[in-house]
């Protein structure tokens, strides 16, 4: 188990922001190795430190952007001096601290240049299986100012047993054999494995620049002991840090673990599988790396046969690169045989797993499927339709039980039904297996027919007696009625004056009744028709009324007629009165009254003197004449001057006066217009004379 920081070294460095990296060097190596770097698959011992104890520590990295949220600090000054900001003071300013200690020689063969100060941490360890990996972050203040300089800080990772010839060292740039450097690794060189957290300076890590995460990976030979020396020092002199990261449970050997689950199991814990109802799923998971494919066996086992009782099992399964899970499912199959009981094993077999480790398996049992029935309430028979509950029972089924009834489309176990003619209803019950069972009730009516009812719509006139009739047929007995609510018989008779709807109810002698509306549409005809003058003696007739189904005109002149549209000739001037009386096509009737007027032919005489002396003889001007309806006068006087301007008709005529003067003897010309009723009108203009009277 993880040690929890003090309180105290959390806040270390007073002030400093919350997005920094923690570092607690308190951590004995035991510690360091056995809580915090290793992970599944690996077993460890003899874990042993060299160097300055300020040297090694936990880090929390989840507020840093090293890449990697917790895990082992080894640096080559304090590991408490990696918390950020960093200071930016390089090449010239104090960035480490140099412990004048002892180097490693085997990193001053690979650096050719003295080493100083270093931390190494080493322990023996068993792997589980045929790998062994782990994460990692290299960082340094020697970043960008001492690349290609010769005197380095310098680290490695150095693994040696079984297969291995001396030390090993896997701290390499990923698909080579180059170790990781700061001459190796920066702007300049793999520039795509740099980050710079100088330019600006990092708020969360002192360190210059690191690298982005690595994985260390070895091939090794499973159950077999090895050793690791993950060892850094100062290169050239001791003034400036540098640190490896190492991430928290990566140093592991693939490990396979399965996760089983059912769709249907017939226990409460572990897994009795259903014949012909259970389908599992088994999902895989194995431990980092995922980068590389793994290719694992599976063992299959027990009195059940794979193939034959459960749908084939696969004897390996394969990891594909960057996946971490693959998931195997197999149905229980029915083989129609009684057998009692049978248990099925699988189980991971990864290279030789170790004894220590045991290998992960599952192990479920199998069971023939139990019989499953349905029963219903007994068929029925009624003389009448009346209410009848059907109950369905089940025995056997497995899980929470559905039902569907056929008619009804319910989900209860019971259900209520009232059927008006002789039914079966059918109901099927389901398990969570998916097993499914029917069965079926009868509820006989005798021949019962049920009760259906008609009443046509009808149209009346205003005023009309409306009759409704009720066809019935169905039910049994005699038949009561009820329209709108009041008792009656099959027929319905009323005074309509207004569009209405009649609700009537059917009973039989089962006390059963339906229901109907009948529309009763009054139809209040009204008759129309225009008239047009077309001659002076002739008026065009046309019947407007909608839905006519006949028509009849009375002229006023004691002529007739049937048409829809009749131009009438009158033999005489005068006013008619014209009545036309319709029947529409529901038969209702309507008449309409309208006075027209006929004229005489155009006839006009115009005088050219007349005498406005009082004498009562030839005092106005105008026209004479019959057959139009009105004329109008211009009179100008002898110099052209326009004197009078009017409509005039037979009932008045120039008096001769002109605003209100008596006109001078003498000469004038009229103009005069004269409207006939039809037709052009009539132009007219002449001299007239204004004669002195005798």
């Amino acid at each position: 188990m993880r040690r929890i920081l003090p309180y105290l070294f959390s806040v270390l460095l007073s002030g400093q922001a919350t997005a920094q990296l923690v570092v607690d060097p308190n951590y004995t190596p035991q510690q360091l190795v056995q809580d915090v770097l290793v992970g599944q698959g690996v077993q460890v011992s003899n874990v042993q430190y060299s160097g300055n104890n300020a040297s090694k520590g936990y880090f929390d990295g989840s507020n840093a952007n090293l890449g990697i949220s917790e895990g082992v600090i080894l640096c080559t000054g304090k590991a408490i001096d990696a918390v950020g900001p960093n200071n930016g003071q390089s090449p010239f300013g104090d960035e480490g601290t140099d412990f004048h200690g002892n180097g490693d020689p085997q990193l001053t063969s690979i650096s050719a240049t003295s080493t100083f100060d270093a931390a190494n941490l080493e322990f023996d360890f068993i792997p589980s299986s045929d790998t062994v990996s782990f994460r990692y972050v290299f960082a340094s203040n020697e970043y960008m100012y001492w690349v290609g300089q010769g005197f380095t800080d310098v680290f490695a990772f150095f693994i040696s047993g079984p297969t291995i010839t001396g030390e090993q060292n896997i701290a390499l740039i990923p698909g080579t054999s180059t170790p990781v450097t700061i001459d190796n690794v920066n702007a300049n060189s793999n520039s795509q494995y740099y980050i710079s957290n100088e330019n600006p300076p990092g708020t969360s890590v002192e360190y210059n620049g690191f690298t982005s995460v690595f994985t260390a990976t070895a091939i090794v030979t499973a159950c077999q002991q090895y050793h690791i020396r993950l060892v850094i020092a100062d290169g050239g002199n001791g003034e400036y840090d540098s640190a490896v990261f190492l991430e928290a449970r990566s140093f592991s050997s693939p490990t396979v673990s399965i996760d089983p689950q059912t769709n249907y199991t017939n226990s409460q814990s572990g897994f009795d599988l259903i014949e012909g109802c259970s389908t599992m799923s088994l999902t895989f998971e194995r431990s980092a790396p995922y980068s590389n494919a793994l290719t694992v066996a599976l063992d299959v086992s027990g009195s059940a046969t794979n193939g034959v009782d459960v749908s084939n099992i696969p004897n390996s399964l394969t990891f594909a690169p960057g996946d971490s899970t693959v998931t195997v499912s197999f149905d229980v199959l029915e083989d129609g045989l009684t057998e009692g009981t049978e248990d099925l094993t699988i189980e991971v077999v990864l290279n030789s797993q170790c004894s220590s480790n045991p290998s992960a398996s599952v192990t479920v049992t199998i069971e023939d499927a139990e019989p499953f029935t349905v029963q219903t309430s007994p068929d029925v028979v009624f003389t009448c339709p009346q209410e009848y509950q059907i109950d369905a029972t089940a025995s056997g089924g497995y899980g929470t039980l559905t039902y569907d009834w056929s008619v009804s489309g319910e989900t209860g176990s019971s259900i209520t039904v009232f059927p008006l003619e002789s039914t079966a209803y059918t109901v099927t019950v389901t398990d969570e297996c998916g097993f499914s069972e029917t069965a079926t009730t009868v509820v006989n009516t005798s021949g019962y027919e049920p009760l259906q009812l008609e009443v046509a719509d009808v149209v009346v006139c205003d005023g009309e007696l409306a009759q409704l009739v009720a066809n019935v047929e169905g039910g049994q007995g005699n038949r009561t009625f009820t329209w709108n609510g009041a008792s009656g018989s099959g027929t319905y008779t009323f005074q309509a004056t207004q569009s209405t709807d009649v609700a009537v109810t059917v009973t039989d002698d089962c006390g059963l009744s339906t229901s109907t509306t009948a529309s009763v549409q009054v139809d209040d005809a009204m008759a129309l028709f225009t008239q047009q003058l077309v001659r002076h003696n002739a008026i065009e007739f046309t019947n407007t009324t909608p839905n006519t189904q006949s028509v009849y005109w009375d002229f006023g002149d004691t002529l007739t007629s049937d048409e829809e549209m009749i131009t009438h000739y009158y033999d005489t001037a005068g006013t008619y009165t014209v009545t036309m009386v319709v029947v529409n096509t529901n038969g209702c009737v309507d008449s309409v009254i309208q006075d027209v007027t006929v004229y005489p032919p155009l006839h006009v005489y115009i005088p050219n003197a007349f005498t406005p002396n009082e004498d009562g003889i030839n005092e106005t001007f105008g026209v004479m004449g019959e057959g139009y309806l009105y004329y109008d006068l211009e009179i100008f006087d002898r110099w052209g001057n326009k004197i009078l301007s009017g409509r005039f008709t037979d009932e008045n005529a120039w008096d001769g006066t002109i605003h209100g003067n008596k006109a001078p003897q003498g000469m004038y010309v009229y103009r005069v217009w004269v409207q006939p009723p039809i037709g052009i009108e009539h132009k007219e203009s002449d001299v007239l004379y204004v004669l002195p009277g005798k």
